[in-house]
């Protein structure tokens, strides 16, 4: 298995990663970029309801203020989400998530609840679940 991912924004900056396990879309908030980089973020994720912020273009988005999110429906504190990655017959690297506590000890006697969805092509974006979590 492969290290687990970090997705970070093109210039490499840390402190701008986007978590793994997280789905993120940007919207213009101004059709007029001269006149206002403001940008609509709608945040998803494993662990983390949906939510609305506000960032800006002028910095890759590394500041986000939030505005509002739905409510979360468990208490995700102390749970990790790890994107990894099994290889196929002919070499192909299949990706996976692995969502766990962070001081879960991987020795292969922890119950599993495994969720799976195989492909043709159509990817599933991760996102947030209260039947899962609870």
């Amino acid at each position: 298995n492969l290290p687990p991912k970090t997705w970070e924004q093109q210039n490499g900056g840390a402190d701008a990663a986007i978590p793994v396990g997280e789905d993120v879309s940007l919207h213009s908030h101004c059709r007029d970029a001269s006149s206002d980089n403001t940008l609509w973020l709608w945040r998803d994720g494993y662990i983390v309801p949906d939510s609305l912020e506000i960032a800006s273009a002028d910095d890759c988005c590394a500041k986000t203020q939030h505005i509002k999110s739905k409510p979360a429906m468990f208490d995700a504190d102390g749970l990790l989400v790890e994107q990894r990655f099994g290889e196929s017959r002919d070499g192909t690297q299949i990706p996976y998530f692995v969502i766990r506590r962070k001081d879960l000890v991987m020795d292969g006697s922890n119950p599993v609840l495994l969720d799976a969805y195989g492909g043709f092509e159509i990817s599933m974006l991760p996102g947030y679940s209260a039947g899962v979590g609870a």
